[in-house]
């Protein structure tokens, strides 16, 4: 049997996540081209929770901590684990999200597999390193959602190389070496 509350007073219920997410985005831009894979490396994988009343005991304060030593893994993506979506200016992204442990990212490494006009190009080591830097911080902590967006454009470098033929001996042209 239920009984009726003792107070009818409204509560203030907040709702906290205890992971990170981080959404990987990638465009292309002057080509058209698809990621084909992801692998995002020195991931924290192990912590310690624990929830507990603040100081004057109206909310629930999370506090977390790596376990240490601490225990990494690579967290690896296929090209099926990628959804596309526009954005307002019809540009088309190509996403994927994880979820992950409060943690330093300041060890982080990024790789892509990709395809671009038909030529595919795989472990292209992303340079992150704005994501780790001030104003930004390493420190990815819980209930925060961050977003990065990349962008591959087309741009290539090419060669028009040339061979001529040696001079014939004799010829008058041919510089005499003594």
């Amino acid at each position: 049997e239920v009984g009726v509350a003792s107070s009818q007073d409204a509560q203030n219920l907040s709702f906290n996540h205890l992971l990170t997410k981080l959404c990987v985005k990638v465009r292309f831009s002057g080509a058209e081209g698809t990621v084909t894979g992801m692998r995002l490396v020195n991931v924290d994988t192990e912590a310690d929770y624990e929830i507990a009343l603040n100081a004057d005991n109206t909310t629930l304060d999370v506090i977390h901590k790596i376990t240490s030593p601490a225990t990494q893994m690579t967290v690896d993506f296929t090209k099926n684990h990628f959804k596309k979506d526009k954005d307002t200016y019809g540009q088309t992204w190509q996403f994927v999200t994880v979820h992950l442990l409060p943690q330093n990212i300041g060890d982080f490494e990024l790789y892509l597999d990709f395809e671009v006009g038909g030529v595919q190009t795989n472990n292209f080591k992303v340079n992150i390193d704005a994501a780790k830097t001030l104003p930004n911080s390493p420190d990815y902590d819980d209930n925060e959602w961050y977003n990065w967006n990349l962008t591959i454009s087309a741009k290539g470098i090419a060669f028009d190389v040339v061979v001529g033929p040696w001079s014939s001996a004799g010829d008058p042209e041919e510089f005499p070496i003594d």
